[in-house]
């Protein structure tokens, strides 16, 4: 296994992987291409119905973050008071494998972006997770006036992972 630059953010990324578990950025070798073409077609080529589409781009509005959705890209943007900084988190629709969600309650809930080749959390109580998900790059935490686009935002990209 060779390590190769992702084109995107620049952080080392297997040359197994198909996209880059930092940004989401498609990773282009001779090799996982073929592979990738063969379990599932283009990992970036997305077939979206004209009802999904006319509601793109769509944006959600998190605690100290904004998600925004094109149909191919989630990017997280963080505002200055996000415990990770300033900054955005771009993740291709294909690299997704799952979206969880942890409704607010008495504590901030969130809705974090599990991704292909990246760690899924699981385990460890629902604080523990909230926590957790404050400091993570795919995740955006959300309070009760956040959960209605959200939660719209989540229904939107399901449908399309169905799809893909």
């Amino acid at each position: 296994m060779a390590l190769l630059k992702c084109p995107d953010c620049e952080k080392d990324v297997s040359d197994k992987a198909v996209s880059c578990p930092n940004c989401g950025s498609p990773i282009s070798t001779n090799e996982n291409l073929s592979s990738a073409s063969a379990k599932s077609g283009n990992q970036n080529s997305v077939t979206i119905s004209a009802e999904i589409a006319s509601q793109l781009p769509f944006e959600a509005k998190g605690l100290m973050s904004t998600v925004n959705f094109d149909g191919k890209f989630i990017v997280i943007s963080r505002g200055l008071m996000n415990p990770l900084g300033k900054g955005e988190t771009k993740i291709a629709i294909g690299s997704v494998n799952s979206i969880e969600w942890r409704p607010p309650g008495l504590q901030s809930g969130f809705m974090r972006f599990n991704v292909a080749q990246g760690e899924i959390r699981g385990g460890g109580t629902s604080v523990d997770r909230a926590k957790d998900a404050v400091r993570d790059a795919h995740a955006v935490m959300a309070t009760r006036k956040h959960s209605s686009d959200l939660l719209k935002l989540k229904s939107l990209i399901e449908q399309i992972m169905q799809n893909h």
